[in-house]
């Protein structure tokens, strides 16, 4: 008997609004999902979420590993809920993200020329095996250049998720990595500066360092909620501690870059006591990011899932926002 969670609101205000593709978030172990309707006037809510499991293996370290089996699964998404465009997130230690500078920002074919070159000194593989983005940073902490975030993908992965799709039902209108959609959701839009986005998962935990809302930096920190046992004063959550202290350090020593906040989601994000420890431990802000505040205010709509659970579905929901937002 398969695993399903899902919450929805009536069925009638589905068909009142307009509904956008839903987003995916595809992990080692579920692939969550959430749906965003248009209320008019720029407001948005989530019409329908949940999450599904994956049968053990089909996906392991991000990697698709059995894509009949993820495709059974993404195929009962479709039909159980009628699901047919989508933007899929997934994870994986295949992605990767740096900050690149320049004296000045060339026409597009220029600028990838510069990247080329320069991944052929960050990036181990052959650039025949990797898909690359990048996104041009409003904001710098150097006023004589540029800074250029760079996005890259193993070919591999991404192709392991495009042949799971097949013959599924579903659409796939945009591929990307869970980092990039989880900062998409737990940024405020317009922010400034740099900030720290832990997704405090069950093994592990996917630290994200972003600047101006872009992913600037992804590590993989093996250390996640099942750690975490022994409540605030334990041996993980001291351990995860020190991780992102050597982080923001790293980041004052070598670019002069302060991080102003650092915020939580994923499984553990909202632990007891975690934010307190950490704000004591690191000395700056942290608290349980707002996986909401790019969808709608609580004044106006309350999302059907608790606080706790709505910080696993960080990914799904910067998915479902991509292109609304």
């Amino acid at each position: 008997m398969r695993e399903t969670q899902a919450f929805s609101l009536s069925a009638v205000r589905r068909i009142q609004t307009r509904l956008w593709p839903v987003g995916l978030c595809i992990s080692d172990r579920y692939v969550r999902f959430v749906e965003l309707s248009g209320r008019g006037r720029g407001r948005l809510e989530p019409t329908r979420l949940g999450r599904r499991a994956l049968p053990s293996g089909a996906v392991s370290g991000g990697e698709v590993h059995d894509a009949k089996r993820l495709r059974s699964v993404l195929a009962s998404l479709a039909y159980d809920y009628g699901f047919e465009r989508v933007r899929v997130a997934f994870s994986g230690l295949g992605i990767s993200a740096f900050l690149m500078r320049i004296s000045e920002v060339p026409d597009s074919a220029a600028l990838r020329s510069l990247i080329e070159f320069e991944l052929e000194e960050r990036v181990r593989d052959p650039q025949s095996d990797i898909v690359f983005d990048w996104e041009i940073l409003g904001e710098t902490t150097d006023p004589s250049c540029a800074e250029v975030a760079v996005f890259v993908y193993s070919h591999a992965l991404l192709e392991g998720y495009v042949e799971a799709f097949e013959g599924t039902g579903l659409s796939p209108v945009s591929f990307e990595g869970a980092p990039f959609a989880t900062a998409r959701a737990v940024t405020p839009e317009g922010a400034r500066g740099a900030r720290i986005i832990a997704d405090i998962r069950g093994d592990d935990t996917l630290v994200m360092v972003t600047r101006g809302g872009h992913v600037v930096s992804i590590a993989v920190v093996p250390i996640g909620g099942a750690s975490f046992s022994s409540g605030a004063s334990g041996g993980g959550l001291v351990a995860l501690a020190e991780v992102l202290d050597r982080v923001i350090v790293g980041l004052s020593r070598q670019d002069g870059v302060r991080i102003g906040l650092v915020a939580l989601c994923g499984k553990a994000g909202g632990a007891p006591g975690l934010s307190e420890l950490l704000a004591a431990h690191l000395k700056t802000n942290v608290e349980p990011a707002n996986v909401w505040r790019n969808v709608c205010s609580f004044d106006d709509v309350i999302p059907p899932i608790s606080w706790e659970k709505s910080l696993e579905y960080a990914g799904a929901i910067g998915a479902a926002l991509r292109g609304i937002r």
